[in-house]
């Protein structure tokens, strides 16, 4: 079994890119980390003021990903992760002969100032913080950096060299 990890700044292709890399295996589900989180439909407070919530959404994924991995299915998740956080997910589902890839998609600032800008314009400053978390946190051999690239460039550089994302744990 497999699970792929898409995760990156926002306005960096994640959403496109995951479905697609989802859609190219025979039995795969899709967890969209947004959709798992605004499943709080009172009381939901941004992710980056709510340690708890994140860590509630983090455990229903966990869920569902030890469900459908259980179940012979590969997973696609896409959200932003941090590698600790993969870690952690992992060590929770526990289970041996998984295959986990973690793939960030980064793109300038700018590049993702503007693509925020062409959907509504809200994310300006979380973009910058979470911009240098991952350049920070995220090992260089999980980066693809996005630019100027087209998300079928994306996909086809992560499924033809799948190692070079694979993560290994202790």
């Amino acid at each position: 079994m497999r699970l792929f990890t898409i995760t990156g700044p926002p306005a960096s292709g994640k959403t496109t890119t995951s479905r697609m890399i989802a859609e190219s295996f025979h039995r795969c589900a899709l967890i969209e980390g947004d959709v798992i989180y605004d499943m709080i439909v009172s009381g939901q407070e941004q992710p980056w003021l709510s340690e708890s919530q994140v860590n509630m959404a983090f455990k229903n994924i966990t869920d569902i990903t030890l469900n459908f991995l259980f179940n012979g299915f590969d997973v696609v998740l896409d959200w932003i992760v941090m590698p600790d956080q993969v870690e952690s997910m992992v060590k929770s589902i526990n289970m041996k002969d998984l295959k986990v890839y973690y793939i960030v998609l980064m793109a300038s600032p700018n590049t993702l100032k503007f693509r925020d800008r062409t959907r509504n314009g809200s994310l300006l400053k979380r973009i910058e913080i979470l911009h240098r978390e991952f350049a920070e946190t995220a090992p260089e051999q999980h980066m693809i950096y996005c630019d100027n690239l087209d998300s079928s460039t994306v996909v086809k550089s992560v499924l033809e060299n799948p190692g070079r994302f694979e993560m290994a744990f202790r």
